[in-house]
């Protein structure tokens, strides 16, 4: 199948190159965009848009799926779909519903795991104190959700200790209300991401 801006686009290209001329135009719209894809096969090895049967995102989208609660992806979806400039063709439009397909595939972190991590930040000294205990038991990378007024907090121990932070999509209730910060600790400094 090929729509209205492809098919203007590959006759126009199919007339610059030679192989069709403004005289050959058909007044049924059919048999016009028939003829162009026709020609387009021929000569420039083109092929019809086709879905992509389970598009996966890739393992660094997929992970960043992965932080968030069900109420941040699907506004995280919602982003994308009212985003759909540049979409005006079927391979655009496909290309948009597989990103939103995509989207479904990993797996979310639920609400009351957001706020056990924001609470379990909170029987700790501080921040920085969280982060020294988490920081020496774990392996770096990781993510953590965060309050939202620990930010800062985090952001300053991470430079103080050379580690890069990485703040992601902020996890929402489903009344908007933002419950959780998750933020990716990783070893090394970058002036731009402290």
């Amino acid at each position: 199948m090929i729509d209205f801006y492809e098919g203007w686009e590959l006759r126009n290209r199919l007339i610059a190159d030679g192989y069709l001329t403004p005289d050959d135009n058909m007044e049924n719209g059919h048999d016009m965009a028939m003829k162009i894809c026709e020609l387009a096969r021929e000569h420039y090895d083109w092929k019809p848009a086709e879905p992509i049967y389970n598009p996966k995102p890739s393992k660094e989208y997929a992970e960043y799926l992965e932080k968030m609660t069900p109420n941040t992806r699907l506004n995280h979806i919602w982003e994308i779909a009212v985003d759909w400039d540049g979409y005006r063709s079927i391979r655009g439009i496909g290309g948009l519903v597989d990103e939103i397909i995509s989207c479904t595939i990993p797996s979310c972190i639920s609400e009351h795991e957001v706020l056990e991590q924001v609470k379990l930040t909170k029987m700790f000294k501080d921040i920085p104190d969280f982060l020294n205990t988490r920081a020496t038991e774990d392996k770096i990378p990781f993510t953590w959700n965060f309050d939202n007024d620990d930010v800062g907090e985090v952001t300053k121990w991470c430079k103080s200790h050379g580690y890069l932070r990485e703040i992601n999509t902020f996890n929402r209730a489903a009344d908007g209300e933002i419950i959780g910060v998750p933020i990716t600790i990783k070893k090394g400094t970058e002036d731009d991401s402290i």
